[in-house]
């Protein structure tokens, strides 16, 4: 259909501005955002094109000097692509993003602190990623301090929010019953 092929068309223009080195970061944020809506909206054919840039939004996220807003904007990027992609989620977590946020969780590395909304989003995404995905639920479950922060996250006020995903992730990883 046209408006899949214009979604497509849509998000390998954005990705061009992504990939672009000398654009300054906000263009680059500003693309993010186009592709992640671009992707959730546009069906399973718009969600495979944009897989191929989620190398590069998790590069931006490694950025050292990387604002937490900014953090926000590629994390609610990711959340458009890998919403109902299996595929996309695999490719993900090859490319190292469930220990990236897992780091942002826990704030075991210095250089990934970030702020309480921060982490919302990134149960939120995780929250995203576990659904009917098994090894990455495993991969948390095992993983260090995961429980002690989503349980700290768990008991602060989720105003504005529909749910409080780090209790839905307690619940998820089996950390917890209902």
């Amino acid at each position: 259909p046209l408006e899949v092929n214009s979604h497509r068309r849509k998000i390998l223009d954005h990705g061009h501005t992504l990939r672009n080195k000398p654009l300054p970061l906000k263009k680059k944020l500003e693309a993010a955002t186009q592709i992640g809506v671009l992707a959730y909206t546009g069906g399973l054919v718009a969600s495979q094109c944009a897989e191929d840039y989620i190398p590069d939004l998790i590069e931006i996220l490694l950025l050292p000097s990387i604002s937490d807003t900014d953090k926000i904007i590629i994390i609610q990027s990711l959340c458009g692509i890998l919403y109902g992609s299996y595929s996309n989620q695999v490719k993900a977590k090859e490319n190292h993003l469930i220990n990236l946020l897992v780091n942002y969780l826990t704030g075991d590395k210095p250089d990934q602190n970030c702020n309480q909304i921060v982490k919302f989003w990134v149960c939120y995404l995780l929250n995203i990623i576990c659904c009917s995905n098994i090894p990455v639920i495993k991969m948390l479950h095992k993983s260090n301090y995961v429980h002690k922060s989503l349980k700290v996250l768990a008991n602060m006020g989720w105003y504005g929010w529909s749910r409080n995903y780090a209790q839905i992730l307690l619940y998820v990883l089996g950390f917890e019953h209902p």
